[in-house]
């Protein structure tokens, strides 16, 4: 079997979408969506319960490589993080995955005690959140790691 022209024929068979979609409308789920057909993406994966299970290897795969891009994203956004320990890029990019960097940047009060090495005050901002409040125990793990590696 030559799996390159497989490929190929499911790449133009199935099209490519990159957020999830209903597979018979071809349009993006979003929070109230009516479904008809599957929840599917990129090239016709049916992520529903039943289908084909999305390989652990493939998901790892995947989540390095979107770290790599959100890395990218928060040094290009915020080019001071560099000069910041590990554990806090790490905290950074923590963020930024979870919530995208455009809500990232509207911790305005956060991302200033940050830039000043003021790990207490941006603790206490990152905690003083809906973002805090709605992921718990992220939120406190990540807000402990400014404080403790910008004492």
């Amino acid at each position: 079997m030559n799996l390159e022209n497989l490929s190929k024929q499911i790449e133009a068979d199935e099209g490519w979408m990159p957020y999830v979609y209903d597979d018979a409308t071809g349009v993006a789920i979003v929070p109230g969506s009516t479904v008809k057909g599957h929840p599917t993406i990129g090239y016709g994966f049916n992520v529903q319960k039943g289908a084909t299970p999305l390989p652990k290897p493939i998901a790892n795969d995947w989540l390095t490589l979107l770290l790599v891009a959100v890395e990218h994203e928060v040094f290009t956004h915020f080019t001071w993080v560099a000069s910041l320990p590990e554990p806090v890029q790490e905290a950074m990019v923590n963020m930024a995955y979870n919530m995208g960097i455009e809500c990232l940047s509207e911790f305005k009060n956060m991302l200033a005690a940050l830039k000043a090495r003021n790990g207490a005050e941006a603790k206490k901002q990152a905690l003083d959140s809906a973002w805090a409040r709605e992921v718990g125990p992220r939120a406190t793990r990540i807000a402990n790691t400014f404080e403790r590696y910008l004492a």
